[in-house]
């Protein structure tokens, strides 16, 4: 797997092939991730070659997708649809579902 295929360079969010997302939150010490606020529905696709570790259901997060190598974990909370399953080999901009309001939000 070529290096430069598993460095993400952009927010997993697409619609009509532009990548977009609102950035409403960013990492810090009481949050490990960074969210975005879309419209339910928009695809949403890989950031980078991978192989997925996990597709689960949280009653805080809804439908949750993890997959990265290494150290390094990608995980996408509150899908409407998850496309893919684990194990799966997938692509960088490859679809993996579509964005949702599954869970507990903020902000709605």
């Amino acid at each position: 797997m070529s290096i430069i295929k598993r460095i993400p360079n952009y927010l997993p969010i697409m619609c009509n092939d532009q990548k977009l997302g609102l950035i409403t939150q960013l990492y810090g010490a009481n949050h490990t991730g960074v969210d975005s606020c879309v419209i339910a529905g928009l695809d949403v696709c890989a950031i980078c070659d991978s192989t997925v570790q996990r597709v689960y259901w949280s009653d805080t997060h809804g439908n949750c997708l993890e997959y990265g190598y290494g150290d390094f974990t990608v995980r996408y909370c509150h899908m409407a649809k998850i496309t893919v399953c684990e194990g799966q080999a997938i692509q960088k901009n490859q679809v993996v579902g579509q964005m949702g309001s599954t869970g507990s939000l903020t902000n709605q």
